[in-house]
């Protein structure tokens, strides 16, 4: 049987004041397979509904992200923890401008 590793990368989305999207996170740069375990860790305030969504490719729509019918939604001083199967590119997307620089910090695991 093969010897599995876990490989984690940590990185931060930040929304900028004024603005509803965060930066991309470009999962097509990350070594192994496009399935991974991620955990975003929402800051102490947020001030507006932030989902995640994702796109199957550079250049495609964005679309929220679900599991079970019900849309991933990430909340604040909680680390929510999501799979993302086949997705290249993530995003954060608050419902509204956010007041403040609201940044979220990630950790990426792929499991090879």
């Amino acid at each position: 049987m093969a010897e599995e590793r876990c490989l984690n990368y940590y990185t931060t989305l930040t929304i900028a004041t004024g603005q509803t999207s965060s930066g991309v996170l470009d999962m097509t740069t990350l070594p192994g397979p496009r399935a991974s375990r991620v955990a975003i860790y929402g800051p102490g305030t947020i001030g507006q509904a932030v989902t995640v969504q994702v796109a199957p490719k550079a250049g495609s729509s964005f679309c929220i992200l679900r599991s079970a019918g019900t849309d991933i939604a990430i909340s604040v001083s909680r680390c929510d923890e999501i799979t993302v199967l086949g997705a290249a590119q993530l995003k954060l997307v608050a419902a509204g401008a956010v007041a403040q620089d609201t940044t979220f910090e990630l950790v990426v695991s792929i499991i090879q």
